[in-house]
C-alpha cells in the first residue's frame, strides 16, 4: 500500500455523505500526524485492493512501531476497488458500509458483508 491514509477521488467524497470528517488527499501524513489527530476509527481501504490484500497490508502497517499508537482503536479495512475507488452504482453501498463502520449504532440495520469489509479491531 503506497499509504495507510492515502485515497481516491471517489473516497474524499464519502466523508460528507456519512458525517465523516475531512479525509485527506495526497500527500498523506505520516503515522505521527494521524495521531496527533487522535482518531476514533481508523478506515483503510486502498484503491485496487481487495478485501484479502486490504487487510495483509493493514497489519503489516499497523504492526509497525510508528503505528503503535493505534492499537486498541477500532479499525476497519475495506475493499477499496469494490467500494470507493470507482463511479456508479457500488459507490451507494460503500458509503453505507463507511457509515456503518463509522457509527454502528446508527446504522446497525446496515450488514457489514464479509467479502467486502472487515473490522480488525
Amino acid at each position: 500500500m503506497a499509504s495507510p491514509v492515502e485515497s481516491g477521488k471517489q473516497s474524499v467524497k464519502l466523508g460528507p455523505a456519512v458525517r465523516g470528517s475531512r479525509i485527506r488527499r495526497d500527500p498523506p501524513p505520516k503515522a505521527k500526524k494521524i495521531a496527533e489527530r487522535d482518531p476514533e476509527v481508523l478506515l483503510l481501504a486502498p484503491c485496487g485492493f481487495d478485501l484479502s490484500r486490504s487487510v495483509s497490508e493493514a497489519e503489516r502497517v499497523l504492526a509497525l512501531e510508528s503505528w503503535r499508537w493505534a492499537r486498541g482503536r477500532r479499525i476497519a479495512a475495506i475493499d477499496g476497488n469494490v467500494l470507493t475507488s470507482r463511479p456508479g452504482p457500488r459507490i451507494v453501498r460503500g458509503v453505507e458500509v463507511v457509515a456503518r463502520i463509522l457509527d454502528p449504532g446508527v446504522f446497525s440495520d446496515v450488514p457489514l458483508d464479509p467479502h467486502l469489509a472487515r473490522l480488525l479491531a
